[in-house]
């Protein structure tokens, strides 16, 4: 039951984490379009 409980509980995290990842990753690379777009 241990292992059961911390499977559950581990997975949703591991989910977010890789949301948070994905939504980093989204967030630099719009931040590069804007610095190419002012800069050029």
């Amino acid at each position: 039951k241990a292992t059961g409980l911390t499977s559950i509980s581990e997975d949703p995290l591991r989910k977010q984490v890789k949301l948070d990842r994905a939504a980093v990753g989204e967030a630099s690379s719009l931040a590069n379009d804007v610095a190419t777009w002012v800069l050029s």
